[in-house]
Parts: C-alpha cells; structure tokens; sequence
C-alpha cells in the first residue's frame, strides 16, 4: 500500500511542486492537501476537513490558523491571516485538473511566495472563479510549522503572536512530539 515517488531536486520549490503535482494526478484522489516535510496536523484534522468538504462543498480552502514552532528555543507563535495559509490546504482535484491544464499550478523559478502564487494561478484560470477558503477549525492547534536554520523563512521573520505559558502548553499536548528530548 505504499507509492514510492521519483526523488525530485529540492529548488526550485516551484518546479519541485509542479512535478510532485503531476506524480500525484496519477493517483485517485478527491483533494490533496498541501504539506511540507517540516509541517505537523493533529490526527482530527482529515475527518474535519472531509465534514467540511460534506457541509460546503468548497474546492479550495484550508485553515485560517498555523503555529510556528521554534525548533532550537522550545517557543511558538500563533498566526492568524485572514487568508488561507499553505500548509495544510486543501485543494480539489477538479481544480487541479482543469488549472494545471492550461499552467503550472507554482511557477517553476520561485523558491518563495507559493502559497501567494498557486492562489493567484487558481483564481485567474480555473473556469469556475474559486476562491480560497478559510474554514475556522477548532480552538486546539491542528497545524504546526517546525522552524529550524534550514528554512527559507525563519522563526523570527514569521509573523504572530508568542504564546503565552498557557497556549504553550495546549500546543505541546497536541504535539507531543515536539517537546520530546
């Protein structure tokens, strides 16, 4: 029950994108959802997103909340755009095949901006005009993105609110794995 994909150059993330997009259209799907390898989902997260897609119908949405995890301090932030965020959204694959028909769902050259990027792609060519989505998960952490030295954005440079002692502890519950030694 595993698919062993083709190892793919890590940059440009966007033609990195494009491809894995193009291996994954071989499969049956109904939607893929965007991760990264430094991106953690709750358990709860699928059945969640597979009762939206049931309530709305939405081609194109994802949560309105990510966590951004320090990986050297133990701290986090909490981001809360009023847009989609990348990690963790999800995607129809009605969307993706009537888009990637006509262009690439990344732009190839670009190591930044993606998320930004595929949105304004989808908007301008699907023929149905779709919109991103923000769907309001819960009130407990679903989606944490793991920052270390290695990213192109760092900890520091992201934007949020720090947590507090509280929140920091609730994120730790959600996330075991975070916190282990």
């Amino acid at each position: 029950g595993f698919y062993f994909s083709n190892i793919i150059p890590n940059e440009p993330l966007g033609r990195k994108m494009n491809l894995g997009l193009i291996e994954a259209m071989e499969l049956e799907f109904d939607y893929i959802v965007q991760s990264g390898t430094d991106n953690l989902y709750t358990s709860n997260l699928l059945t969640f997103y597979a009762d939206k897609i049931k309530q709305s119908g939405f081609e194109f949405f994802g949560l309105n909340k990510i966590y951004f995890y320090d990986f050297y301090r133990h701290i986090a932030k909490l981001y809360s755009p009023l847009s989609v965020f990348g990690a963790g959204r999800a995607i129809s694959r009605n969307v993706l095949e009537d888009v990637s028909r006509k262009v690439n769902i990344w732009p190839d050259h670009i190591n930044k901006g993606l998320d930004n990027s595929s949105e304004r792609i989808i908007e301008k060519h699907f023929d149905n005009v779709v919109f991103s989505h923000p769907v309001f998960a819960n009130v407990t952490p679903s989606v944490v993105d793991i920052k270390s030295k290695v990213n192109i954005h760092q900890y520091a440079d992201m934007p949020g609110k720090v947590l507090n002692e509280t929140q920091i502890e609730e994120l730790r519950f959600n996330f075991r794995e975070l916190w282990k030694q």
